[in-house]
Parts: C-alpha cells; sequence; structure tokens
C-alpha cells in the first residue's frame, strides 16, 4: 500500500481543455482490510484489498478564443474492488536466490455514483462547467484507472523485489562462528492449503564462507495436517553438515559454579561430533574434556546421548526460544577419565552420579536455551512449536499468534 500511495499521471487534454498536475491519493491505513488466500492453478496468492479510498486532485484550464478560465479539481471517493494476484520467482542475489514477485490479474473497478467531483471557477458559463464535469467523470477517471495499474505492475512489484534484494539475509549466525544460508533453491511453490518454501540451509563457518559438502537428499513428504501455521522439513544434510563444522572448530565453554571456574573444552578432531536422527529424538555422540583448574579435576569424557527439546514462546525481540535436554537415562559412556592432580582415579561404581552431574553440566552450560531473533523480514511471535527426529528427515511445526505481530 505504501508503493500505491500516490500515483502520478501525465497531462491530459479534451478539447478545449487541459488538466495537468493530477496526482492521486490512495487510502487503506489498516493490513485487515487485505485479504489472502492460496491459488495453486497460478502459484501464487490472491489479494483482495476493501475499504479502499481514493483523493484526485487537478489543476485544469480552459481556453477557447477568448474566453479563458482555469482553477484546481478535486474527486474523491471508494474504490469499489481492487484485486491482483502476487505470483512468485525467483531472482539472484550474489550469487544466490532468493525470492521475487509478479503482479497478475490486477483489477480495480469504481463506483462512480458514489464520487464526489468538485471544481472552482465561479465565472465559468454553464457550457464549460458541463465541459469539466463530463472531463472528470469520464476521461480523467478512465486514465487514473489505466495509471493505476501502471503502477501495481510496475512501481509496487519493482518496489518490493528491491526491498527484498536489500533487506533479505543470505544467511544468519547460528554462533560468532557458524552460519546458516537462507537463500531458496527453487521458486516458492503454493499449494491448495499452504506454501512450499525451499530454503538451502547449508550449513558453513563464517570465515569460510558458504559452501555446500554433498547433494541434499529429497525429503519423503510433506505433511500439510502438522498442526503449525508454518511446518519445517530438513533432510540429514543438515545435520551431515552441522557434524562437519563443529568437528573443524575446537569449542571452550567457562562458566562459574558455586563460586569455581568450571572449562568445558570441545574439539571434534579428538572425539567427533555425530548426529542421527531416530525415533522422533536427536541422537548425539562426541567428546569433551571438563576442567575445575581450582580443584585441579580434570575429566576426559566420550559419550552418546538423547536430545529431546521443548520450546518456549517468543517476545518482542526473539522470535523463538529453543531449550535442548538430554533424555533422563540415555548417557552412555565409550571413554570416561577422572583425574585429580594429575592422577587419574578409578569412579566405575559412581557412575550413576557422574551420569547426573554430566548430565546437569551438559544440559546448563553446552545444550543452553536458545533464542531464535526476530528478523526484519518475518518479524513474527511464536506461540509454541513441535519437533520430531526420523530417519531419513526431520518436522518441526511452529504456530503463530499473528495478531500480536501484524
Amino acid at each position: 500500500m505504501e508503493g500505491f500511495q500516490t500515483i502520478h499521471v501525465d497531462d491530459m487534454k479534451e478539447g478545449d481543455l487541459s488538466i495537468t498536475g493530477i496526482t492521486a491519493e490512495v487510502e487503506n491505513s489498516s493490513p485487515d482490510n487485505v485479504q489472502l488466500s492460496f491459488n495453486e492453478e497460478k502459484n501464487g496468492l490472491n489479494v483482495v484489498v476493501d475499504q479502499t479510498h481514493i483523493k484526485i486532485h487537478v489543476h485544469w484550464k480552459y481556453k477557447k478564443s477568448i474566453l479563458k478560465f482555469s482553477g484546481t479539481g478535486d474527486i474523491s471517493g471508494p474504490l469499489s474492488h481492487l484485486a491482483m494476484v502476487v505470483g512468485f520467482e525467483t531472482q539472484e542475489k550474489e550469487g544466490m536466490l532468493i525470492p521475487k514477485i509478479n503482479i497478475q490479474d490486477f483489477q480495480i473497478d469504481l463506483q462512480k455514483s458514489k464520487w464526489n467531483f468538485k471544481f472552482k471557477c465561479g465565472a465559468c458559463i454553464s457550457k464549460v462547467n458541463d465541459l469539466i464535469l463530463k472531463a472528470f467523470q469520464g476521461p480523467l477517471v478512465d486514465k487514473i484507472k489505466s495509471e493505476a495499474k501502471k503502477v501495481v505492475n510496475n512501481k509496487i512489484a519493482d518496489t518490493i523485489n528491491a526491498k527484498f534484494l536489500s533487506i533479505y539475509p543470505l544467511s544468519l549466525s547460528v554462533t560468532d562462528q557458524i552460519s546458516i544460508s537462507t537463500a531458496t533453491t527453487d521458486v516458492i511453490q503454493v499449494k491448495e492449503e499452504y506454501l512450499s518454501v525451499p530454503f538451502d540451509a547449508s550449513i558453513f563457518l563464517t570465515n569460510e564462507g558458504y559452501s555446500r559438502s554433498t547433494e541434499a537428499p529429497v525429503i519423503p513428504s510433506e505433511n500439510p495436517e502438522n498442526p503449525g501455521e508454518i511446518v519445517l522439513f530438513a533432510s540429514t544434510y543438515m545435520f551431515e553438515g552441522l557434524e562437519a563444522v563443529i568437528n573443524k572448530i575446537p569449542m571452550t565453554f567457562e562458566k562459574s559454579i558455586m563460586g569455581l571456574n568450571l572449562i568445558v573444552k570441545i574439539d571434534g578432531s579428538v572425539n567427533p561430533l555425530g548426529i542421527k536422527t531416530k525415533d522422533k529424538v536427536l541422537n548425539i555422540q562426541g567428546g569433551a574434556v571438563i576442567s575445575i583448574p581450582t580443584l585441579s579435576i580434570e575429566v576426559e569424557i566420550a559419550a552418546s546421548a538423547e536430545l529431546d527439546f521443548k520450546f518456549k514462546p517468543g517476545d518482542g525481540t526473539n522470535t523463538l526460544y529453543v531449550d535442548p535436554d538430554i533424555i533422563e537415562n540415555t548417557v552412555k559412556f565409550s571413554i570416561f577419565d577422572f583425574s585429580l592432580f594429575g592422577h587419574k582415579l578409578n569412579l566405575g561404581s559412581a557412575l550413576p552420579v557422574v551420569d547426573y552431574i554430566f548430565t546437569f553440566i551438559m544440559d546448563t552450560y553446552v545444550f543452553s536455551t536458545i533464542a531464535i531473533p526476530k528478523q526484519e523480514t518475518l518479524p513474527l511471535t511464536a506461540t509454541s512449536a513441535l519437533i520430531s527426529f526420523f530417519e531419513e528427515y526431520t518436522e518441526a511445526g511452529i504456530a503463530f499468534n499473528f495478531s500480536q505481530d501484524y
């Protein structure tokens, strides 16, 4: 509606009458007046706009022989019907694909009987008055209608696509070192009840830049019955990329527990991270060295565990909060070396306690809550979410309170 707000129209001439400085202002201040529906046949969205009004201001001049009159005119009234189909294409941004729109089947209808036509000409003879009114009600309105179509087909589509190029992020930072690609791999597909958006989702080291290690497998199916307004399907390619990236970068986490400095070091070159999706949970294996320098304690471990995910609603800053947790009694150690003052101790009999302490440390400091920040292109607030991990793909559903955001 911002792009459609002001329409400038070329000057026009009707016989001895010239109309110049033609501007039309379209008013529709509420997003609630925009109705959307899916159009699978044209791969687009049907857009119908209600409660739209237009105000037109002109300068006019009548000159015939010795007769000269001039003044201004104003026309205002409702647009009885404003509709179009917004179709989807792709456009390039820095060698990647992002969405692009096109406008199809634009329709604009006017109810002239409900319009007000005003012009100032105190000295005009009735013939001139009739001529001006006839021009206002006929050719001028037709010209405005024609120009409105041009604005929609050119200016609005161009404005939106330029905005996409300007603000659409090609990647998002997962951590200070890791990014994920948000580019698309194909055209957005419009189905009867949902949109299918093919995101790239390649995970890469930020300092190395975007790369694809392998080709992504085809996701087996899409289930439109998932209860979220937005449903995400991820193939195993995303987790394979995450494995490869994390195994390249040693990570250190430092936290304070009861005044003691706790250090957790994870090095994928020593104990590679492995991620598997199965039985609706995430199976993860890897290793770490946990130390408390003040007490001269060091623990080297390699273990596997199953992760579940809890979600917390978003707020004014973040779309959603994701809280990964180790499922109770799923930790299995393949290496467990405990050293005190450089001496290794056998704590085999204490493994249940160790399991509890390890789970607490990993849940609190490694698998801590992740905030998903809002993006300018999609400033949504999630109310709930659910995720399930299958052997060949992962499915997540997210629900939103759209009335709070728009």
